[in-house]
């Protein structure tokens, strides 16, 4: 019987050379997709820990305190009155916003161009299962047809 044996060190560097590709092309195909829509850059929320460990702390205290929405009137005030801003949670960035011309977008005029992505569902789909915030495109529309 033939053994097999794994390049472990190929392996490693293959998916690591995959990763950043993969990288690369989807951040090119965003600001390629920002430039054709005439998007502003986003200000970038500060941290003052690596990987925005203080954001998700504090993100974390106001939910214990039952004070998220509170909280949330204070970073904004914080933040400059700022509608929208890019921030770093725990290694993961995303966009944050309360602007009415990017609600519309994210929610009616463009709502196709958007998704959760499985990490929301991964998060919150074992508590709350699916449902608007965990799930995206055409799962909105299951029992709605006409």
């Amino acid at each position: 019987m033939a053994s097999f044996t794994v390049n472990w060190p190929a392996v490693v560097v293959g998916l690591s050379v995959a990763y950043v590709i993969g990288y690369i092309w989807r951040e090119a195909h965003h600001s390629r997709q920002a430039r054709q829509l005439g998007c502003k850059p986003a200000f970038v929320r500060p941290s003052r820990l690596p990987f925005g460990i203080d954001i998700m702390l504090r993100y974390m205290r106001s939910i214990e305190e039952q004070d998220q929405q509170n909280d949330d009137i204070v970073l904004y005030d914080e933040l400059g009155q700022r509608p929208t801003w890019y921030q770093n949670v725990l290694g993961n960035w995303h966009h944050v916003t309360a602007d009415p011309k990017n609600v519309q977008a994210i929610l009616a005029t463009q709502f196709n161009d958007f998704e959760l992505g499985p990490l929301r569902f991964g998060a919150f789909g074992p508590f709350i299962g699916k449902g608007i915030f965990t799930s995206d495109g055409k799962e909105w529309y299951v029992g709605y047809d006409s």
